[in-house]
């Protein structure tokens, strides 16, 4: 079996705690939880972070390459959400500084639509129906809306809304996922390919 070592590099919490949830479900959606196992890297999680999603498009680059030399990563993924820009933009724009540094395939960029909670709430809502076939495509609503569809307040603290993002993304239906956002499946896609490349 072959360990991956990773880290994460996201603007906030809940884009972290997402994404640490997921991996293992993926590995196991591809059926590759035989061959290969995701090893996170929590010292290099918690020593290089962003101040913002801002901060995160303009160090990631910088900040993979810690991760690299100084923890011995061998994939980062990269969070932050795409607020009021166009996911290809922002997605592109980052992907072509990875293609100029050479680290391309060390580098799994996620970009959620406007917002984390964009992906949360399709989660949410389908824990909560598991008949639901399709829902409204809800990432043209506001931030604030969907902060307080997903944790019932528009402005959560960490400590109310940390346990929340765990509870949703502990264990949820990837296809579903996939299918409500263009997003998470360009994700969903990226990290295929780079689990198929080993």
């Amino acid at each position: 079996m072959r360990t991956i070592t990773y880290g994460i590099f996201a603007e906030d919490a809940a884009n972290r705690i997402f994404m640490r949830n997921t991996i293992p479900q993926l590995v196991e959606h591809f059926g590759k939880s035989s061959d290969i196992v995701f090893q996170h890297e929590d010292k290099f999680t918690e020593f290089v972070r962003p101040d913002n999603g801002l901060d995160a498009r303009n160090r990631f680059i910088g900040a993979a390459d810690i991760g690299f030399d100084n923890f011995g990563l061998d994939v980062c993924f990269v969070g932050v959400d795409c607020d009021d820009n166009v996911f290809e933009d922002v997605f592109s724009e980052m992907q072509n500084n990875c293609t100029k540094e050479g680290v391309e395939d060390k580098i799994l960029i996620y970009i959620p639509v406007q917002a984390i909670e964009y992906w949360l709430w399709y989660i949410k809502v389908k824990k909560e129906n598991d008949t639901l076939g399709t829902t409204p495509n809800i990432e043209t609503e506001g931030r604030k809306d969907m902060k307080k569809r997903v944790y019932n307040r528009i402005k959560p603290t960490n400590a109310k809304s940390n346990p929340i993002v765990d509870s949703l993304s502990k264990s949820f239906n990837i296809n579903w996922l996939r299918q409500c956002s263009n997003s998470f499946d360009a994700f969903v896609n990226q990290f295929e390919k780079y689990i198929n490349d080993l």
